[in-house]
C-alpha cells in the first residue's frame, strides 16, 4: 500500500544532541503564536537561512522576511498537511523555542523530498537528531526512498545529510535551470 503522508506522527520526541529532549510537532497541530511567527522571520533573516532557503519566500524590502512570510508558510503548511502533499513540522526545544523546520513533500509512490531550515546562529544540536526522527516516522508509514536537493555550495547542508545516511547522488536541474546535488536516503 502506498505511504500516506497523513498517516506521519503528529508529535515526535527526540533527544537533543548533548542532552536535553526536544521535539517535532506538526505545523498543523502546533499552537503558532504571534512570538512564534516572530522567531520564524528571526530564523529566516538569518544570512545563512536566507542565502539557501528563504530568499525565495521573502516578501518585504530589501528581500527581508517578513511576519507575513512567517503567517503565509505557517497557513500553507496546515493546507498542505491537510491536503496530503506535504508534512512540515516545527522542532522546538526544551522550553518550547522553535529551533528550525523539517518536512516530508511531493510524494510519489514511495519516494518523498525533505526540506528543512534551522537556527544558525545560536542554537545547535537538534537538526541531525530532528531529521532522524522524521525518517524514521516516514520508513514507519512505508517510504522506501527521501531525497533532498542542495546547492553544490552549502555544506552544512551536505553535512547534515550524510549524518543523516544520506548519500550523495549526483546532479539533478531544477525547472528554473538552477543545479542543485540530489542525496537519497534508502529506507528499505
Amino acid at each position: 500500500m502506498k505511504p500516506n503522508l497523513s498517516n506521519l506522527e503528529r508529535e515526535i520526541s527526540f533527544e537533543r544532541f548533548g542532552g536535553g529532549r526536544a521535539r517535532l510537532i506538526s505545523i498543523a497541530y502546533d499552537d503558532i503564536t504571534e512570538l512564534d511567527l516572530k522567531r520564524i522571520v528571526n530564523i529566516c533573516n538569518q544570512p545563512e537561512v536566507k542565502k539557501w532557503v528563504t530568499f525565495q519566500y521573502a516578501t518585504g524590502v530589501d528581500g527581508e522576511y517578513t511576519v507575513d512570510d512567517a503567517r503565509k508558510f505557517v497557513d500553507s503548511s496546515n493546507q498542505e498537511w491537510h491536503a496530503g502533499v506535504r508534512s512540515s513540522y516545527m522542532v522546538r526545544d526544551e522550553v518550547n523555542n522553535i529551533v528550525g523546520t523539517v518536512g516530508i513533500k511531493l510524494p510519489d509512490q514511495y519516494t518523498a523530498e525533505v526540506g528543512y531550515w534551522s537556527d544558525t546562529e545560536g542554537t545547535k544540536g537538534y537538526m541531525t537528531n530532528a531529521l532522524n526522527s522524521l525518517i524514521k516516522s516516514a520508513q514507519d508509514v512505508g517510504f522506501r526512498e527521501l531525497y533532498a536537493l542542495v546547492m553544490p555550495e552549502n555544506s552544512a547542508s551536505k553535512r547534515l545529510l550524510t549524518r543523516a545516511g544520506f548519500a550523495e547522488q549526483g546532479t539533478h536541474v531544477k525547472q528554473d535551470g538552477r543545479e542543485l546535488i540530489k542525496f537519497i536516503k534508502d529506507l528499505r
